[in-house]
């Protein structure tokens, strides 16, 4: 296989671990059971570089980047005004992390809280995670989880994805779902989409936040030499120093060397070191030295760079500005370490039953595990009548 050799890897949900993921890893996951492009949907640590190791009472809490790059499919090149509303977005993100995570409500008070948002329909904005909430660790979507959705999205609701799995991993879901005509945020925040069968792909990109993954790069190549390292091309796939293990990638990837990788910006860097135990892999990411980025460590020696800043959070706060809801009417839903800092941005943060601790002391409200279908439980009773 040369350098250049483009290759097309399948678009499936399965294909892509992430954050989202054991992205996503080896592992099941937070967002998938293979972990190929989840993007840190599945469990994982959601750290700033710079920052000590979080602790195990509280989520860590990522900075707002000083200025990572933004651009619009409109009108390309940078956005400083929007630049600036997502920088603000992260910065009240973060304090609403840090003035909730102590204070998480029990799950049977679920009901009443539902009672005091609006009913379904425009005035109501939902974002779910995928892996872990809507789809089990082994990728299955149950019958009843996927009639919920339904009964809510023909309500008139703003109902999307908010996941880390790539574009390419996230279409997939979308047409399994019935959420094909709607934004959708993927790759953690850093890109955003709106979905539209009648565009190539199932797609249109309507905003990316990019950043030089150089200083990354060589920070993490020195720490793990013999890593696997892949950039982030939107919309086509992703740029690779080595093959990644089979089914973990989805759209195209192209072999090139390392000075290629750390050539122009990107929105997301992601190491595999699948030689490593999580152990070993976490302790050297954490000594890599990286500075200014946003980084997620997945179950199977996996990690995800993303912009300083940028979260789900910051792409849904603009999608909720476009659509003009108030942000006290809006609800998330999910059980990773990624999804934190939507949990606390909502005016309804709902962690999964299957959350770890430090997941759900940032939401108000729990409901049962995947297993249990208990995504169901909030999205029925988000669409009953009231």
């Amino acid at each position: 296989m040369t350098a250049e050799e483009q290759v097309a890897a399948s678009p499936s949900p399965e294909s892509e671990p992430s954050a989202d993921t054991p992205d996503d890893g080896a592992r099941p996951d937070d967002d998938a059971a293979t972990f190929a492009d989840a993007g840190a949907d599945a469990p994982t640590a959601t750290t700033r570089v710079d920052d000590p190791a979080p602790d195990d009472d509280a989520a860590p809490v990522v900075d707002p980047a000083p200025a990572p790059r933004r651009r619009g499919a409109a009108s390309g090149g940078t956005a400083p005004a929007v630049g600036l509303a997502l920088a603000k977005a992260g910065r009240w993100a973060r304090s609403v992390v840090q003035r909730r995570s102590r204070t998480p409500l029990p799950a049977d008070s679920l009901k009443s809280l539902v009672a005091d948002l609006p009913a379904a329909g425009p005035d109501l904005m939902v974002a779910l995670d995928i892996d872990g909430t809507i789809l089990h660790h082994d990728t299955r979507l149950s019958d009843r989880v996927a009639e919920s959705v339904t009964a809510l999205r023909d309500t008139g609701t703003h109902l999307m994805l908010a996941t880390g799995r790539s574009v390419f991993a996230t279409v997939p879901v979308a047409r399994q779902i019935g959420l094909t005509d709607r934004y959708a945020v993927s790759s953690n925040g850093a890109v955003t989409v709106l979905l539209d069968e009648a565009s190539d792909g199932g797609f249109e990109i309507d905003h990316v936040v990019t950043f030089d993954p150089e200083p990354a790069l060589r920070a993490l190549r020195r720490a793990i030499p013999d890593g696997v390292f892949a950039v982030e091309d939107v919309g086509v796939g992703f740029r690779l120093s080595s093959p990644f293990p089979p089914g973990e990638l989805a759209g195209e990837w192209t072999l090139v060397d390392f000075e290629d990788l750390c050539s122009k910006e990107v929105t997301r860097l992601t190491l595999r070191a699948a030689h490593l135990d999580a152990e070993s892999f976490d302790a050297a990411v954490r000594s890599a030295g990286m500075h200014s980025v946003t980084f997620a460590i997945g179950w199977s020696s996996w990690v995800d760079v993303a912009p300083e800043g940028i979260s789900k959070a910051t792409a849904l706060d603009r999608i909720r500005t476009i659509h003009g809801v108030a942000p006290e009417a809006t609800v998330t839903c999910g059980d990773g370490s990624n999804d934190v800092e939507m949990l606390a941005w909502a005016g309804l943060g709902v962690a999964m039953g299957g959350a770890r601790p430090e997941v759900r002391a940032h939401a108000k409200a729990a409901v049962p595990s995947v297993e249990e279908d208990g995504l169901a439980d909030l999205l029925d009773l988000l669409a009953a009548d009231r």
